[in-house]
């Protein structure tokens, strides 16, 4: 099959895929009120985000989705705080790297990272940043085992891994985007992918009783088969994971979690 044919293929079967999102999502605990917000088009949801920080919200986790050749679909979810947060699109890995450089020059740190590609050549990435200096870095593998490579050495610097985004491509080889921030505490997160959601589940409750939490998940497809990844990060407080939900479920469940246990959603996957 040609690289022609298979990029077809590929925004095909994604459009099939889309066609039928799921949504999962993690809800934590918190003092501070949380928004979800999501538009139709880039240009909506940037009106959208702008309207959020005129009301004291900032942006802590981007997603997006297109079903078919339909305008894509962006995801929001906010938190009540006094700092500013900056969104940011860029058409290019190094033209991505270029405004992670200028946004750190001026003191912001990246809270969160997506991208998606447009085609086999084309690739969009966003940036969320908050106005809080942290040294933090960012990096493109593509490979597991470059992520799992990148991840030990950073940590040997005191990079914690805060967020991983994994991008489809059309050849069906993954890249995996991995966000780091520097802490002086000698502490690890943690990274766990696997193509059993049952194998997944066991590690979730496991580390419950080891008193880490998941804070970051991911559903990614690589040469056919579907996985799923979860950041583990030290912790000790009660919080939920909803998974494989339709949106309607999602929300309805995540009025009953604030309203019986005090958790908002604080970071979601859609696919």
């Amino acid at each position: 099959m040609s690289k022609h044919t298979l990029s077809i293929a590929f925004f095909f079967l994604m459009g099939l895929l889309a066609g039928q999102n799921q949504y999962s999502g993690i809800y934590q605990p918190t003092e501070a009120q949380m928004d979800y917000r999501e538009a139709k088009g880039w240009e909506a949801f940037l009106t959208d985000n702008e309207s959020m920080n005129a009301k004291g919200y900032r942006l802590i986790d981007v997603e997006s989705s297109q079903v078919g050749g339909d305008e894509r679909i962006y995801y929001g979810v906010y938190t009540e705080s006094s700092l500013k947060d900056s969104l940011g699109i860029s058409l290019g890995w190094e033209d991505f790297v270029a405004m992670k450089r200028k946004m750190a020059a001026a003191e912001y740190t990246m809270v969160d990272v997506h991208a998606f590609a447009l085609n086999e050549f084309d690739t969009k990435y966003i940036g969320v940043w908050v106005d809080e200096e942290n040294d933090h870095k960012i990096a493109k593998m593509t490979s597991r085992e470059g992520l799992d490579r990148r991840i030990k050495n950073m940590g040997r610097a005191r990079y914690k891994l805060k967020r991983v985004h994994v991008l489809s491509t059309p050849d069906g080889e993954p890249e995996y985007i991995a966000l780091f921030h520097y802490s002086p505490v000698q502490e690890y997160n943690f990274l766990h992918y696997t193509e059993s959601m049952e194998d997944f589940m066991r590690e979730f409750n496991e580390r419950i009783i080891s008193k880490t939490r998941l804070v970051d998940y991911a559903t990614f497809w690589e040469n056919g088969k579907k996985y799923h990844l979860g950041v583990y990060q030290n912790g000790d407080y009660d919080y939920r994971f909803l998974r494989n939900a339709d949106k309607k479920v999602l929300d309805a469940e995540g009025d009953k979690l604030k309203e019986a246990k005090g958790l908002s959603l604080f970071n979601m996957n859609v696919y």
